[in-house]
């Protein structure tokens, strides 16, 4: 398989995974990474045991807290994945909210954007 090939078929897990153990190797000023385990298999008790707990549907895959009260949330796709309808609600609450919000098809695109909000070096 070749590059080309490897990125089209990385999974979200996968560079979920990558973006993770990068961030916290190379995090600045003390930026914590927060993952938000909204997917998954469930069952219907269950799911909605999580739901009362607070687990929301359309929150970013990941969370950075950086430093000055800064937040950003970042939402991981497959190079053909596309936001669902809860998932651009939660994004427009973060922007209206004044957070910090982006969506990375690609490690690549994960870290520069995680470069550009002082979060990693």
């Amino acid at each position: 398989m070749n590059v080309a090939e490897y990125r089209r078929n990385v999974s979200e897990h996968a560079m979920q995974v990558s973006v993770v153990e990068y961030a916290r190797r190379f995090n600045r000023g003390g930026a914590m990474v927060v993952a938000i385990p909204n997917a998954g298999k469930r069952s219907p008790a269950v799911a909605r045991a999580m739901q009362a707990e607070g687990l929301t549907p359309g929150v970013a895959d990941l969370c950075f807290i950086m430093g000055n009260g800064i937040t950003g949330w970042l939402e991981l796709k497959t190079q053909r994945g596309r936001l669902s309808p809860t998932q651009l609600e939660f994004q427009a609450a973060c922007q209206h909210l004044g957070h910090l919000y982006e969506v990375a098809y690609t490690f690549d695109d994960a870290i520069a954007v995680l470069k550009h909000w002082g979060a990693v070096s």
